[in-house]
């Protein structure tokens, strides 16, 4: 939505101009929150299935989990999978971005 009311061409070109600004914040921060999700989806993922009350004390199904975790195989698999999906991402924002960079002709 535009902050003001659009009544000729020069605010038309301020508010594509802000928009256009927006996308590539926007971007900017896709790409950050990719790179910590590449970083830390390890750490995220054990969390989330494995709630920890107390840290000292390991369950069966903790270090299950930790076996199978650390195995490599799985952490290349992962890796794999969340490299694409930053790649997928950052793919689709580029293109966004060289859409609304192109204008068309009047």
């Amino acid at each position: 939505m535009s902050k003001g009311t659009i009544r000729n061409l020069s605010s038309l070109n301020r508010e594509i101009r802000r928009l256009e600004d927006a996308v590539e914040k926007k971007g900017e921060q896709l790409e950050h929150n990719m790179a910590y999700l590449q970083e830390h989806y390890g750490r995220m993922a054990m969390n989330s299935v494995f709630k920890r009350h107390d840290a000292g004390t390991d369950s069966l199904k903790d270090r299950i989990f930790s076996a199978v975790w650390e195995n490599e195989v799985v952490q290349k698999g992962i890796d794999s999978v969340i490299t694409h999906m930053a790649e997928g991402a950052t793919t689709l924002v580029d293109q966004l971005l060289s859409k609304l960079r192109t204008k068309k002709p009047d």
